[in-house]
């Protein structure tokens, strides 16, 4: 029998050109009580090709079921009895089931090309094609710095201690949150903040369902507009379920995968780790986001330090909590500074701007900013970091960038300093 077979995103779309039946097979999904399910249309097709008339769906059909399939064959020929539905639906439902079980062919590593480079779409926030998880408590500015790499991806711009992409891409927002309105008038505040005459196309979708239920229409979403880069904002709407779930957050994890593309995957921290005043701490949920997330970044930003009025600066800072090629990333420190007429600029400051920020970095982190003018001692050094000078003195001892400055003198305390400390 005469076919044509394509597939779109997650769709297999079959034509049979002699018979003028277009049959669509979507959605799929496997378990082992039912097996291969999916949403079937049907419809009639003109002498180009294109649909000509509905015949039936979509609606439920189970691919691996005889009586599912006799079934909708009776229904189907009360509709045109003179087509061979029965041979039509064994080709669709044979050829799907095939190439929905046999997955991604295997690939023999040691032919593949690994490209030069540091292989990052932002260096250092963005592995490419990798996943990605910014998160941090609510006020954080996460949407903002999100939606600035976009800002960057699109228009090829340099982000405060970040690198610019090595061509514009294209992005995508999938947005469970808020709506287009306040994302494009963020996108034009933060465009003029970074000196563009006019924001750069990134292309909104608003979701209402989770991306394990919605990742046929979104990779077909992503294949036509050929987006690089895709952000979710935020895991707790993409989830739709339980986050503690591991089977939850391994599922949804893989549908990001599944689409593919560079993911930064907004996320939030639960009330204890919001109120922490230093430290590190984890996305909220299962540990699965840790693990299968290949980068993690924590966001944290100090109050607004302006006078009461139309602008607002704070300090933000992106912590490298977990990275699975390379070493972690100093943090970047910025401010997010929203002024009046309608801009956001971004201004690189170093981190110890707010102390209540720094004090999320790492204590080795904190000790090397001290450093950074002048020779310091473990008491100084404890005092101001209100630590112990064990703590100090033991973090020091297994810091490979400072060293103490000059002779020991007998009666006086140590002086650390960075090596190149001058």
């Amino acid at each position: 029998m005469a076919y044509e077979c394509i597939r779109e995103g997650d769709a297999w779309l079959f034509a049979f050109p002699d018979h003028g039946v277009g049959l669509a097979l979507d959605a799929l999904s496997e378990n082992r009580r039912d097996g291969i399910r999916a949403e079937i249309t049907i419809q009639l097709l003109d002498q180009q090709g294109l649909a000509g008339g509905h015949v039936h769906g979509p609606a439920a059909f189970n691919l691996t079921s005889t009586s599912g399939r006799q079934n909708l064959i009776r229904y189907l020929a009360t509709r045109d009895g003179m087509i061979p539905w029965t041979d039509l639906l064994e080709v669709a439902c044979a050829r799907c089931s095939r190439e929905w079980r046999a997955g991604s062919p295997a690939v023999d590593l040691s032919t593949v090309v690994v490209p030069p480079g540091s292989r990052h779409l932002i260096y250092p926030l963005l592995p490419a094609n990798e996943t990605t998880i910014l998160y941090g408590p609510g006020g954080s500015q996460k949407s903002t710095i999100a939606l600035a790499t976009a800002v960057a991806v699109a228009a090829g711009l340099l982000l405060p201690g970040m690198r610019p992409p090595d061509s514009p891409a294209h992005v995508g927002y999938l947005d469970w949150e808020s709506n287009e309105v306040e994302h494009a008038e963020r996108l034009q505040w933060l465009s003029a903040g970074l000196g563009l005459a006019e924001p750069p196309h990134i292309m909104y979708r608003q979701m209402f369902r989770g991306i394990a239920d919605d990742v046929s229409a979104v990779k077909a979403l992503r294949d036509r507009l050929k987006l690089d880069y895709i952000i979710y904002d935020s895991l707790a709407g993409a989830c739709a379920g339980d986050l503690n779930d591991g089977e939850v957050a391994v599922r949804t994890l893989s549908a990001m995968r599944q689409v593919g593309g560079t993911r930064l995957v907004i996320a939030h921290v639960n009330a204890e780790a919001a109120a922490s005043q230093g430290g590190a701490s984890k996305p909220y949920g299962s540990i699965f986001f840790v693990n299968y997330g290949r980068s993690l970044w924590e966001v944290r930003a100090g109050e607004d330090n302006t006078p009461e009025g139309d602008e607002s600066e704070r300090v933000v800072g992106l912590f490298h909590r977990k990275v699975n090629r390379g070493r972690l990333h100093r943090p970047i420190s910025l401010a997010v500074c929203w002024l009046a007429g309608g801009s956001v600029r971004l201004i690189p400051v170093d981190l110890g701007a707010d102390p209540t920020v720094a004090a999320h970095s790492s204590l080795n982190h904190r000790i090397r900013e001290l450093l950074r003018r002048k020779g310091r001692t473990v008491a100084w050094l404890a005092e101001q970091l209100d630590s112990t000078p064990k703590s100090i003195d033991g973090t020091l001892r297994r810091m490979s960038d400072v060293q103490t400055i000059g002779p020991p003198v007998r009666g006086v305390e140590t002086v650390w300093g960075l090596r190149s400390y001058g």
